[in-house]
């Protein structure tokens, strides 16, 4: 894949693979929104962490390498990792995020490049909150950044979540900004409105990309070069 991220649909670019968007943003900023506005249009999403949930079944290999890190208390009854256990242990302590990431990012990262390659649809869709620091950023064709405003994450975090407001402070404390400055993002889309406002970005982002006519392509059975 393309390892400039921001680069708009390439003159003879070949439809044979998916156009990549990478789509990030810190935590409760609303990537999931935007995933299922670009889904609408046709495209494939691939969420993270819900590769790294399929990836904690009981008895795998990265349950137990989590397991063997951060021992019998985070793993639940049935076997699995107990995710709740997990968080509070290393959105308390910043090592120990950094132990988790360095045990889990290797084999999400190969989970959803496989599932990339296997994607039968022209626009495929990595949603990751560590999509720059894992690297994963290096194999899109175009970086999206999604940002709400403070007060609007913090009160999705305690909505969805039911924490306390002290908790969801900790939470976002533990993820700052995951794009670095003078990272190339090509689409930043402001997720603290309405649904219909960000609807909107989304459409502007899409057909300033072309992507509709990539989606109306592949439907067609058209796998051309594109200029």
């Amino acid at each position: 894949m393309s390892s400039q991220p921001g680069a708009a649909i390439r003159r003879n670019r070949s439809l044979s693979r998916p156009f990549v968007i990478g789509l990030t943003g810190t935590i409760a900023a609303g990537k999931s929104t935007v995933a299922h506005l670009l889904a609408e249009r046709g495209a494939r999403v691939i969420d993270a962490d819900l590769v790294y949930r399929s990836l904690l079944a009981p008895g795998s290999a990265l349950s137990r390498a989590i397991t063997d890190r951060f021992g019998a208390e985070v793993t639940a009854v049935d076997g699995s990792i107990d995710r709740g256990a997990l968080g509070k242990i290393v959105f308390a302590d910043a090592a120990s995020l950094a132990d988790l990431d360095a045990i889990t990012h290797p084999a999400v990262l190969t989970a959803i490049r496989e599932a990339v390659t296997a994607a039968p649809e022209p626009v495929v869709v990595i949603e990751a909150i560590k999509l720059v620091s894992s690297g994963l950023h290096e194999d899109v064709d175009s970086l999206w950044e999604v940002s709400a405003r403070k007060d609007v994450r913090l009160a999705r975090l305690i909505d969805r979540s039911g924490l306390s407001e002290m908790e969801a402070e900790a939470r976002i404390q533990a993820f700052p900004e995951p794009i670095a400055a003078g990272t190339p993002v090509q689409v930043r889309i402001d997720n603290s409105g309405s649904r219909e406002e960000t609807a909107r970005q989304v459409d502007r982002a899409w057909r300033s990309l072309g992507l509709e006519h990539v989606v109306s392509l592949r439907r067609n059975g058209v796998h051309e070069e594109i200029g």
